[in-house]
């Protein structure tokens, strides 16, 4: 299975420990790694088709220093969808309104390509790409103007629509055929959403120098983190590094009290 992981902070941060633990860490993922890193309203994007742990091209950026941003998206891939290639490995990259945008995935997907994409269509072949347009199309339709809610309105919906889709086809087994595990950023926020299908675990720490850094990842990293497992269907929106959204799309379980629940 892929892996995600996601920075959110209030001011720029170190997160190169945390890459290194990331990249080495639970699984060997051999298909490919990346990570984008913004620098104000642009990202740089640094990424193989090849596996982290023997790359020395990531050996070569951890050691310069450069993961230090308020903001970074990473991934590493189990190829399901799609070739091992550059233009199937995350994270990718669209612009829109003078701001790259950045999304990585993991899960397998059936049914997103029944959804009609306008503007905004794949380089590569994989479903988690088709996804990334379908959130890009529904970004543009909110326009240039839209607000801050209005823009994390425009990408729940797009989550809905894509998970609404995916539950029209009946798993052979009975489990949920949602595979929609999500990390997303407009250069401002940083949303994650858990479909359920496999856990996501998200933490939050602020420290002696004021920094706030909010973390999401498929598994803990940090123990100077206190890790939480994301519930099944909980979608989050932090900005910098501090929870500002926090709902549930499709299936929000009893637990999850005072969460505004989303439902098909």
């Amino acid at each position: 299975m892929c892996d995600l992981m996601g920075v959110s902070a209030s001011s720029e941060a170190h997160i190169t420990p945390s890459i290194e633990r990331f990249m080495m860490g639970w699984r060997d993922n051999p298909h490919g790694w990346g990570v984008g890193v913004y620098g104000g309203r642009a990202v740089s994007i640094f990424k193989e088709a090849a596996a982290s742990r023997t790359s020395s091209l990531l050996s070569t950026l951890t050691s310069s220093g450069i993961f230090a941003s308020r903001l970074l998206v990473s991934h590493i891939r189990n190829m399901t969808v799609g070739g091992q290639s550059l233009a199937n490995t995350h994270p990718f990259t669209r612009e829109l309104n003078g701001q790259d945008h950045l999304f990585a995935h993991n899960g397998t997907l059936r049914r997103v390509r029944d959804i009609t994409t306008e503007h905004y269509h794949p380089v590569g072949t994989t479903d988690s790409e088709h996804a990334f347009c379908v959130i890009m199309d529904s970004l543009r339709l909110a326009g240039r103007h839209a607000t801050q809610e209005e823009r994390i309105e425009a990408v729940s919906d797009a989550v809905d629509t894509i998970i609404t889709r995916e539950l029209e086809v009946p798993h052979p087994l009975g489990r949920s055929s949602a595979k929609l595990n999500v990390l997303f950023s407009d250069g401002e926020l940083l949303i994650a959403y858990n479909s359920g299908f496999r856990p996501m675990s998200r933490a939050h720490h602020t420290f002696d120098d004021g920094t706030t850094i909010g973390m999401v990842a498929s598994e803990p990293l940090d123990d100077e983190f206190e890790w939480e497992v994301m519930d099944i269907g909980e979608f989050i929106v932090l900005d910098q590094g501090t929870i500002i959204d926090h709902r549930c799309i499709n299936g929000c379980p009893p637990e999850l009290g005072g969460i505004p629940a989303r439902s098909s």
